[in-house]
């Protein structure tokens, strides 16, 4: 029996790495216009990366590590090689989640091996030997399953709330605005082959170990940015979205709803580490339509 659930167990594992390592985080379509027919915005709306020369869907920002815009990224992490987006995010939470589950079984096991040696512990039977193996596991693996878990918990809380990483930090930026130094005005963006549209500061001082973030201007005043225009208003606040909603206009309000963004729409298969039946990813439900 406990080779067939650590057998499960580390295939999971194996499995949802190799996809979070080798599955392309998403990239928006070459070409991509913003639909001003069906949803009206002005020119200051549009998200435009400079780097890339192309405009940038919604939720869509450009990695610095992987010199690209990945649709609805969450942030960049070295321990995979690849950015967690819109296409992976599913397997990074489930490689998390198998991880945490297989230090927990494992964690388990070892405490009763180690009570049933404390029990029958005598002169005779006494093999320092044990006592290290339970003392090396204790000091190691289970502070790595703590820090695992607190990261796969804070992952969950996001995604249950339709928010990324990267989202949360602009939404508390706009929530706790910090004084910055002043900085020059940046330089309006023109180009002859595309509409006038302001750059985009994604965001400013992601101070997740894993996020790798670039700017592509540097916003005047405090760090805050618009979520739609990725403009900095500098003056100490900016408007939450393009809606003038307060919040993350993305939560669903359900929690369910939520879920489906990252998990699909099948719900028997959010578990297991196949491809989940995902929206395109460059346009996105907000609350309330």
């Amino acid at each position: 029996m406990h080779s067939l659930v650590s057998m499960i167990l580390v295939t999971g594992i194996i499995r949802a790495y190799y996809l979070s390592c080798t599955t392309n985080a998403g990239n928006p379509p070459i070409g991509w216009q913003p639909d001003t027919e069906s949803s009206p915005m002005s020119s200051s709306k549009r998200r435009y990366c400079n780097k890339c020369n192309a405009f940038k869907p919604p939720r869509c920002h450009h990695c610095r590590a992987c010199n690209k815009c990945i649709m609805k990224m969450d942030h960049h992490c070295p321990w995979i090689n690849n950015c967690v987006g819109h296409n992976n995010h599913k397997f990074f939470i489930l490689f998390l989640l198998y991880v945490v589950v297989a230090i927990t079984y494992a964690c388990v096991m070892v405490t009763i091996l180690f009570l049933e040696v404390i029990q029958h512990l005598s002169p005779s039977t006494f093999h320092i030997g044990q006592i290290i193996t339970f003392a090396v596991f204790a000091c190691l693996i289970a502070p790595l399953g703590l820090a695992i878990g607190g990261l796969g918990g804070w992952q969950v809380w996001l995604i249950a709330q339709n928010m990324t990483t990267v989202e949360n930090e602009i939404y508390y930026s706009r929530r706790h605005p910090r004084r910055r130094p002043s900085h020059p005005a940046p330089v309006p963006y023109t180009n002859t082959t595309a509409p006038t549209a302001q750059a985009d500061s994604d965001t400013q001082g992601i101070s997740h170990a894993v996020n790798i973030i670039s700017y592509d201007a540097p916003s005047t005043g405090d760090n805050s940015s618009s979520l739609e225009d990725g403009s900095g208003s500098g003056s100490g606040h900016d408007r939450d979205n393009d809606d003038g909603e307060e919040g993350n206009p993305y939560d669903l309000g359900s929690i369910m709803e939520n879920l489906k963004v990252v998990f699909g729409r099948n719900r028997w298969t959010w578990l297991l580490p196949v491809k989940a039946n995902l929206d395109e990813g460059d346009y996105w439900r907000k609350r309330g339509h």
